[in-house]
């Protein structure tokens, strides 16, 4: 049986048709109630999406924060800065990325976008 966590996410993600935050939710969702093989085959899905997809970098670094993976998370986030996501706007006060904060190289990623404190 599903979690209430994840079977709300997995509605999130049919209503808005597979949406990448909604996607990036069900897979944290799904790794946080012990569905780690479920939850990284979703998160393979999303990366092969990232490629093709300008925007869902973002989503794809927030997931691998679920999986407490802060290398992968900034790669990913790296990536979202060089194409240049509009979702970088939100990472100097996204709660999500919060693992990141104390991190040198998100400091200088938020430096670059101009989001430093």
């Amino acid at each position: 049986m599903r979690s209430s966590k994840s079977l709300c996410a997995q509605r999130a993600r049919d209503t808005t048709n597979g949406h990448p935050a909604a996607t990036a939710g069900l897979v944290a969702a799904m790794a946080h109630s012990g569905k780690k093989a479920g939850a990284k085959r979703l998160l393979a899905d999303l990366q092969k999406q990232a490629d093709a997809v300008q925007g869902i970098q973002y989503y794809v670094a927030v997931a691998w924060l679920r999986f407490g993976d802060k290398a992968r998370a900034l790669q990913w986030l790296e990536k979202a800065y060089q194409e240049r996501s509009n979702s970088m706007a939100y990472l100097g006060v996204d709660p999500l990325v919060d693992p990141l904060r104390s991190d040198p190289r998100f400091q200088d990623l938020l430096r670059r976008i101009g989001l430093e404190k």
